[in-house]
């Protein structure tokens, strides 16, 4: 069944079944407990960050970061931070780099940064919001001179903490963030394996074919599959 393009993330791999596509998503929130584990994910929502400039029309329906710079120039991103509990809640903002493994699934990046999590972070980077209260937080993004032309991809992180209570709860939302870099971009992507097989026993004429793309360039990619001229991914 045809499923469409996809958008590929530099650096980034995706497995594409040609019967049923599925691909790896990003783990937006990361809980961390201190104290007992025993609590109640719905019970301490986390903070919410999300683009305060965007519209559902845009790419990703609005929900990620692009901003646009040369390197050694400054660019100014505006996040609308949001409390959705019933209590005040401390919130720290910051950038992160986000990486891929070989089967495509992203990861945060905890220790030394080295691309857009080291280029720049919030003009306030802790801010304490009352009950149910949003607020729209600026940050600077200013790529290196040299930096590579071609987009570079991170996370805004929102780590949240709730007052009260006996536990300490620590919770992270993170939404992607691309910056891109004018100039000749490198453009490039491979097939990292092919996997072929009978959907099963009982449809033999059926076959399910699984490929494993992956961008190696520096350029967002919208991969499509075709399969003897039928387009099927």
């Amino acid at each position: 069944m045809p499923t469409g393009p996809r958008l590929l993330s530099p650096s980034s791999a995706v497995d594409l079944n040609l019967v049923k596509a599925s691909v790896a998503a990003l783990v937006a929130a990361t809980l961390l407990l201190v104290g007992s584990p025993v609590v109640a994910q719905g019970d301490l929502p986390s903070a919410g960050v999300h683009p305060a400039d965007t519209e559902p029309t845009d790419p990703s329906g609005g929900n990620t970061f692009f901003l646009e710079t040369e390197p050694g120039q400054s660019v100014t991103g505006r996040a609308r931070v949001v409390n959705p509990a019933d209590q005040p809640m401390e919130i720290k903002l910051y950038l992160r780099d986000l990486v891929y493994n070989d089967q495509g699934s992203p990861s945060i990046v905890e220790g030394e940064q080295t691309d857009v999590g080291s280029w720049g972070a919030f003009t306030e980077d802790q801010v304490t919001l009352g009950p149910r209260e949003r607020r729209v937080m600026e940050f600077l993004v200013t790529p290196p001179a040299g930096a590579e032309p071609g987009d570079h991809i991170g996370v805004v992180v929102a780590e949240s903490r709730a007052f009260g209570g006996q536990l300490q709860v620590v919770k992270r939302n993170s939404v992607r963030l691309y910056v891109t870099i004018p100039g000749d971009a490198r453009r490039s992507f491979e097939i990292g394996s092919v996997k072929s097989g009978l959907d099963s026993i009982l449809f033999p004429d059926v076959v399910t074919a699984e490929v494993l793309l992956r961008n190696t360039g520096r350029i967002r990619l919208r991969p499509s599959i075709s399969i003897g001229g039928e387009q099927v991914g």
